[in-house]
C-alpha cells in the first residue's frame, strides 16, 4: 500500500493543492484513463451504428428522400449526445471514488471502482435532466435577445433599421453572454462538491446540490483562488498540447502544397488533419482528470475541516468506521485508522503525547474527536504508516481516530 497523499485536518497549502492532483493522477493513470474510455466508447458506437443504419435504410429504399436520412442520423446523434453524458457521470463517479482510494494509500482497480460507483448515474439523473434543460433555456433566451431587436426595428420602421437592429441584437446577446458565463462560473464554483457527494456519500442530486452549497459557504473566495490558479495551469498544459497538433497541420499544410499546386489530392495534408484533430481530442481527454481530481481533493479538505465526513473515508474490507471519526477501522487498511494512523502510527510521537497535546480532561477537540472519546485510551493498535512512531499511548483506535 502506498503512503497516504493527504495528511488529516490537514489545510491544504497552495503548492500542494496545485501538485496533488497530479500525484494522484500519476498513482491512477491507467484505471482513470479506462474510466474516460466508456463515454467515449459508448459515443463512437452509437455514432457508427447511426451510420450504419441511415446508410442502410436509405439503400434498402433508394425512394427515401435525404431528409429522411437525415432525421434518422440527428435521432442517433441526440441519443449518442445523451447515453456519452450519462456515461461520462459514470466516468467521473469512478475518477473521484478512485482519488479517494490513492489518497488513502490504495490502489483501486476498475472493476472495483465500477462495482463500487454503482447508483451513481441513477442519482445523478435529475440533476442531468434539469441541467439539459437549463442550458437549453438559456440557448433559447440568447438567441431570442439577438434576434429580436432586428425583427422588431425591421418591421415597426424599415428594412433598412434591420441592420441597426442586428447590432443591438448582437451587442445585448454577447452582454448577456457574459453575464451568463460569471453566472455559471459562480454557480460551478458553489457546486463544485456536488459529484463527490453524490459518489462517496451515496446522496441524490438535490440533497447533494444542497450540501455542495452548505460545503462552500465561507469558503467561496479561497475556492475561487485556488480554481483559478489551478486552471491556468490546466489550460498551459493543454494548450500546449494544442500547439503540438497545430505545429503537425501546418507542416503538412506546408508539405502538401507542391501536390495542390499539381492539382493532386493532398495526402499529407489529409493526414495532418486527422492528427491534429487526434491531438486536439487527446488534449481533452488527457486532462479532464486533473480537473475532477482537484475538486474531489478540495472537497476531502473541506470535509476534513467541518469533520462531516460520513463515509467519504471508508474502504472495502475494512473494520467499522467510528461514529463521527474518519477513520475505517483498526486493521490497517483504512486512511484514518489502523497502520496508517492508529496506535505506532497515529499515538505516540506520530500525534500522541509528543507528537500534538490534546485538550485537557479529554474533551473533544476537533473534527476527528469520536463523541464520548478520551484521549491517550488504551496502548494503541501497532502501526506501520507514514506518521509511525513508537508504541505509546496517544490514540484510541477502536475503530479509526
Amino acid at each position: 500500500m502506498n503512503s497516504p497523499i493527504l495528511i488529516p485536518g490537514q489545510k491544504l497549502e497552495l503548492g500542494q493543492a496545485m501538485i496533488g492532483p497530479f500525484k494522484v493522477y500519476k498513482r491512477g493513470f491507467g484505471t482513470f484513463i479506462s474510466a474516460m474510455l466508456l463515454p467515449l466508447g459508448v459515443a463512437v458506437a452509437l455514432l457508427l451504428a447511426g451510420s450504419l443504419i441511415t446508410m442502410a435504410v436509405f439503400a434498402a429504399n433508394p425512394g427515401n428522400s435525404p431528409a429522411a436520412a437525415a432525421f434518422i442520423f440527428i435521432g442517433f446523434y441526440v441519443a449518442t449526445a445523451v447515453a456519452a453524458g450519462l456515461f461520462s457521470l459514470k466516468a467521473y463517479g469512478m475518477i473521484i471514488q478512485g482519488t479517494f482510494d490513492i489518497v488513502q494509500g490504495h490502489k483501486p482497480s476498475f472493476g472495483d471502482l465500477w462495482r463500487r460507483t454503482r447508483g451513481v448515474v441513477g442519482r445523478m439523473v435529475v440533476i442531468f435532466l434539469l441541467g439539459l434543460v437549463l442550458v437549453l433555456a438559456l440557448s433559447a433566451l440568447v438567441s431570442v435577445v439577438m434576434i429580436v431587436p432586428a425583427l422588431g426595428l425591421g418591421v415597426a420602421m424599415d428594412s433598412e433599421y434591420a441592420g441597426a437592429g442586428s447590432a443591438v441584437g448582437m451587442l445585448l446577446g454577447y452582454l448577456l453572454m457574459f453575464a451568463l458565463e460569471i453566472g455559471i462560473f459562480i454557480l460551478s464554483i458553489k457546486l463544485m462538491f456536488l459529484m463527490p457527494e453524490v459518489t462517496v456519500q451515496g446522496n441524490g442530486g438535490i440533497t447533494a446540490a444542497k450540501r455542495s452549497w452548505t460545503l462552500t459557504r465561507g469558503r467561496f473566495w479561497r475556492l475561487l483562488g485556488y480554481t483559478l490558479l489551478f486552471s491556468v495551469i490546466y489550460s498551459v498544459i493543454y494548450y500546449a498540447i494544442m500547439m503540438l497538433g497545430a505545429f503537425i497541420m501546418m507542416a503538412s499544410v506546408l508539405t502538401s502544397i507542391p501536390a495542390l499546386e499539381n492539382g493532386q489530392f493532398p495526402v499529407g495534408m489529409a493526414i495532418g488533419m486527422a492528427l491534429f484533430y487526434l491531438v486536439v481530442f487527446a488534449g481533452i481527454f488527457l486532462t479532464l482528470p486533473l480537473v475532477i481530481i482537484f475538486n474531489t481533493l478540495m472537497y476531502a479538505e473541506r470535509i476534513n475541516e467541518t469533520g462531516d465526513t460520513g463515509n467519504a473515508w471508508t474502504y472495502p474490507g475494512s473494520g467499522p468506521r467510528a461514529p463521527g471519526g474518519m477513520g475505517s477501522g483498526n486493521d490497517g487498511s483504512g486512511y484514518f485508522g489502523g497502520q496508517d494512523l492508529g496506535g505506532q502510527g497515529f499515538g505516540g510521537q506520530g500525534f500522541g503525547a509528543q507528537g500534538f497535546t490534546p485538550p485537557a480532561g479529554g474533551q473533544p477537540g476537533g473534527p476527528w474527536q469520536q463523541p464520548n472519546a478520551q484521549w491517550g485510551h488504551g496502548p494503541g493498535h501497532a502501526g506501520g504508516g507514514p506518521w509511525e512512531g513508537p508504541r505509546g499511548s496517544g490514540g484510541q483506535n477502536a475503530g479509526g481516530f
